[in-house]
């Protein structure tokens, strides 16, 4: 699965219920996302199931890079270049993954997650 496909799944999932009310007339291109989305559900499902199996609580400095781990090849995939930054040791925290794409024109957009998972 790629990035780009969990992001579009990420939106259509968080996408108000208020929405979803009344039928909608989707435009050619939404529907062609929507059935991208739809055909990869499975792919979706797997994929988020391996980030979130990752035992990667917050101070298991190992798991958390594991996550990242998982995460480079996507956003590589996509041209994105990425790095890790180091936190201070005292911290006992893994450092932080940073995926950019630098452009020469258009909008800028920032995407900012966790790696780390707390288990119930």
């Amino acid at each position: 699965m790629t990035l780009a496909a969990a992001l579009l799944s990420l939106a259509a999932f968080f996408t108000p219920a208020v929405f979803a009310t009344a039928p909608l007339q989707l435009s050619e291109r939404e529907q062609q996302i929507k059935d991208h989305i739809d055909a990869r559900r499975d792919e979706q499902i797997d994929f988020s199931a391996a980030l979130v199996n990752v035992n990667s609580g917050s101070r298991n400095v190992e798991g958390v890079r594991k996550v990242g781990e998982v995460l480079v090849p996507e956003f590589e995939s996509l041209r994105f270049a990425t790095r890790w930054i180091d936190l201070p040791a005292e911290m006992q925290r893994a450092p932080t993954l940073v995926a950019e794409r630098k452009g020469a024109s258009g909008k800028r957009l920032l995407l900012i997650g966790h790696l780390d998972t707390v288990f119930a």
